[in-house]
């Protein structure tokens, strides 16, 4: 019998110490997740990976036997595969239901009822109108952010048994702003334990509210302590107020906004702009258990409030659009810390939600009048014209403190006739490149890809720069306006340069043509630049900007009798493109040769109002590419910067009179994705 016992105690070492292995090397699921391994070692491998220890024999038992309930749940739940989500061994896998709710979730309240907090400043009615986006659509519609890409989101801390989940969102709605407004480029977590000592009002370890907590910390101005100087450690003690390094930020919370209560519309504006804190229902069986995918409440989930987390984002999976929450209960639980919701099924998160607002800067009225003035910007009333001053206000203010911040950046930002929208309507007006399914898989045929020589091909062959403006094969920069056409005006352009490089005549051809007449999906929404390419080949040549003008929106496809068509007759009968995979060099040996189309991402705030200087995205930059611009040379600044020189097409009032410098030398693909993908016309067909 001894020897048996020894014999599974060893089985048991061995399985737990196999388990820790797989899971860190591989950081897939937990193999305690497995169904096929006995359920003693499951819990054992369990209790390992969540350092789980229990006081005595008796209570591993008791411990046992819940933990066995849970994971047959999440077998028999997994099992079915009809959900978009996944249940698994989390660190509450040993809780019942109600140990859980007792622990981790405050008192229920109805989701309709009024919190005590002082009434928060809401807008006008009709500017509420105003505010609010279309119904929700199709996923195309819905659009995506993650403030997580943009360094405005914090690790994830764990709350543990104290109900402090509204002090935990209402302290990362804060975190998120103050990088927004401040551009900091070294964003510290602030203290919930701050929030947690001195809201008061019987806001504590059994519950409180995300309004009063942000209206504390409107109170000191955002100027919070730090979560190093002032640690948080699960249960509530004396208000020491703000101390450390945190007392010293400059005030940016000025206030507290409430969002239109259940407007699923609103609230994806609201996160649109910044964070928000929100109340919900996470009483739902599947939250304590929830490790990956969208879930979907119940059809009674959001009947109640009783937990506190922060919207950090929204974005569509397989046709579901989501909000992306993030979690105070450690990283142990979801997916990494964070949850994935469904906007139509979200338990409550659109209910009641909250965020700080900052302080406006004094003269921004004026200022704003200025600006509508340059740019001859008019409103339609005054209400619209009040909601686009407070998105300038936030423009400007993000403007203003990134070039305070500048440090060893080597670009300055400026206002310029986009600063009156959000990053969710600039996009949507003024980006427009979709790559199409080969780009993707590599699926294009041999005559579609080319090789490009590598820089170490060329030798020393290749000019240290380049500048095709100067040779006069660059024609004037255009406006695409609130068309997403870009994709038309960088195939137009590099063709621009190559017509006047076969016949030394640089005349500007028709952007509106391409416009209309590429057809498939290539529209006002987007398109394909080689599929623009493609058509100006075949097209038997391109009429002038003169003779067939360019009016921002598309029409139909239409031939203008008696014009000539300058491509043509230089003998352009080909379309290329090619998968560089960041190869800078190759894009160099490229660029020597002629102009040429390239896409990037361009919906970081930054890029849009980009005033000079040689530009370097985030290191999240060209993730998604979304803008077709032409790279039209390349050169080193005179600080030793090395640069690629792209023409834009927002018009003279953006950048360097319509160009812009990125700087070389950034992550794969290049700074924002510049060097991903190359296209350009050719001589042959």
């Amino acid at each position: 019998m001894a020897s048996a016992r020894r014999w599974l105690f060893l089985m048991l070492a061995a399985a737990v110490a196999a388990a820790a292995a797989v899971a860190s090397a591989s950081g897939s699921a937990a193999p305690d997740d497995d169904p096929g391994m006995p359920m003693a070692v499951r819990h054992q491998c369990w209790m390992a990976r969540v350092g789980r220890t229990y006081a005595d024999a008796a209570e591993k038992a008791r411990r046992f036997e819940v933990f066995r309930a849970n994971a047959e749940r999440i077998d028999a739940t997994n099992r079915a595969g009809d959900l978009t989500y996944t249940l698994g061994l989390t660190p509450f896998a040993d809780l019942t239901a109600d140990e859980f709710r007792a622990r981790h979730l405050m008192p229920d309240v109805d989701v309709d009822e009024p919190t005590k907090a002082p009434a928060a400043r809401s807008m006008l009615e009709d500017e509420k109108k105003k505010q609010h986006l279309p119904n929700v659509g199709p996923p195309a519609e819905w659009g995506s952010k993650d403030w997580r890409v943009f360094g405005a989101v914090t690790p994830n801390q764990n709350q543990f048994s104290c109900n402090s989940c509204w002090a935990f969102a209402a302290v990362a709605a804060t975190e998120g702003l103050i990088k927004i407004a401040t551009s900091t480029s070294n964003l510290s977590p602030l203290s919930a334990q701050q929030v947690l000592d001195c809201t008061g009002n019987d806001n504590t370890c059994k519950g409180g509210h995300i309004h009063e907590a942000l209206r504390y910390i409107a109170g000191t101005g955002g100027r919070l302590s730090t979560d190093t100087s002032y640690p948080y450690g699960g249960v509530q003690g004396a208000c020491r107020g703000s101390t450390g390094a945190g007392a010293g930020l400059a005030s940016v919370v000025h206030g507290v906004q409430k969002v239109t209560p259940h407007d699923k519309n609103a609230l994806r504006a609201a996160v649109e702009k910044q964070p928000v804190a929100a109340d919900m229902d996470s009483s739902d069986s599947g939250f304590q258990l929830y490790v990956r995918g969208v879930y979907r409440g119940s059809k009674n989930c959001g009947k109640k409030r009783n937990h506190a987390v922060a919207v950090v984002g929204y974005g569509t999976d397989n046709g579901t659009n989501y909000w992306l929450l993030k979690n105070s209960w450690g990283k142990g639980w979801g997916e990494d810390g964070y949850m994935r919701i469904a906007v139509d099924a979200d338990c409550g998160v659109s209910s009641r939600p909250a965020y700080p607002f900052p302080r406006r800067p004094a003269g921004m009225a004026a200022r704003h009048e200025r600006w509508m003035a340059r740019f001859g910007r008019k409103y339609a009333d005054a209400a619209e014209k009040a909601r686009r001053m407070e998105v300038f206000s936030a423009n400007a203010a993000r403007v203003d403190a990134a070039n305070r911040a500048r440090g060893n950046r080597t670009y300055t930002l400026g206002l310029n006739q986009f600063s009156d929208l959000t990053d969710d309507e600039f996009a949507k007006a003024h980006l427009g490149y979709w790559p199409p399914p080969h780009q993707h898989n590599g699926t294009a045929s041999a005559a579609a890809v080319v090789h490009v020589p590598s820089l170490d091909e060329y030798g020393q062959d290749l000019p240290d720069s380049v500048d095709w403006r100067a040779r006069g094969a660059v024609t004037e920069v255009k406006n695409q306006r609130s068309c997403g056409s870009c994709w038309a005006f960088a195939a137009v352009a590099a063709t621009e340069s190559l017509v006047q490089l076969a016949t030394g005549n640089l005349v500007s051809l028709s952007e509106q043509q391409v416009l209309d007449c590429t057809g498939g999906a290539n529209t006002c929404n987007g398109g394909d630049v080689s599929a623009a390419l493609r058509y100006i080949a075949a097209s038997g040549g391109l009429q002038t900007e003169a003779a067939y003008a360019y009016g921002g929106q598309q029409g139909a496809c239409r031939t203008v009798a008696g014009a000539t068509t300058p491509n043509s007759a230089a003998g352009i009968g080909g379309a290329r493109w090619a998968r560089l995979n960041g190869d800078e060099g190759a894009l160099q040996a490229l660029a020597a040769n002629q102009p040429m189309a390239v896409v990037v991402e361009a919906s970081e705030p930054e890029f849009r109002h980009y005033r000079s200087g040689v530009y370097a995205g985030s290191a999240a930059c060209g993730r998604r590419l979304n803008h077709a611009v032409t790279v039209v040379g390349y050169g080193e600044a005179a600080d030793g910067e090395e640069y690629w020189l792209v023409k834009n097409q927002w018009g003279t009032w953006w950048g360097e009179g319509g160009y812009m410098r990125v700087a070389r030398g950034g992550d794969a693909g290049g700074n924002c994705g510049i060097a991903t993908y190359a296209f350009y016309p050719t001589m042959d067909s």
